[in-house]
């Protein structure tokens, strides 16, 4: 499969996230090329971690795109949602889902309420749709 077309497919969908318009798709094609996958069989709830043959390093060199082609510096700790288990474990008294409403506003109710289930595998289960809705939360969407 020839995957340069991805390459062509990732500037326009990300010029396109960046007016606001689909983080998603700006995500997608960035995981795509990385990964050498076509766009279209990577879902909103594609896991990064079990979905697909993530390292750590790939997820430095995803960071490192969306950064690039956000125009600005994003921070993988909330790009990857890799805090949510400590801030939850650092408040036990606390319900888990206001932990983490609070400090990750970006993620949808029902979002929320599916992490405090995920919390449950020790597993990382970061998903596209994660990561674009930080990214819509940066643009101010």
């Amino acid at each position: 499969m020839d995957f340069s077309r991805f390459a062509a497919q990732a500037k326009a969908a990300c010029a396109i996230c960046m007016e606001k318009i689909d983080a998603l798709a700006c995500i997608r094609t960035i995981v795509a090329e990385i990964f050498e996958r076509d766009p279209d069989t990577l879902g909103p709830e594609t896991r990064l971690m079990q979905d697909l043959p993530c390292e750590s390093i790939d997820l430095l060199e995803i960071a490192a795109r969306v950064s690039q082609r956000a125009g600005r510096e994003v921070d993988d700790e909330a790009l990857f949602l890799r805090n949510l288990r400590a801030l939850v474990a650092e408040r036990p008294g606390d319900d888990p889902a206001a932990v983490i409403a609070a400090n990750f506003p970006w993620l949808a109710p029902s979002r929320v309420e599916s992490a405090v289930a995920d919390m449950r595998s020790p597993a990382p289960f970061v998903t596209l749709a994660d990561m674009a809705a930080y990214l819509d939360y940066l643009q101010g969407c």
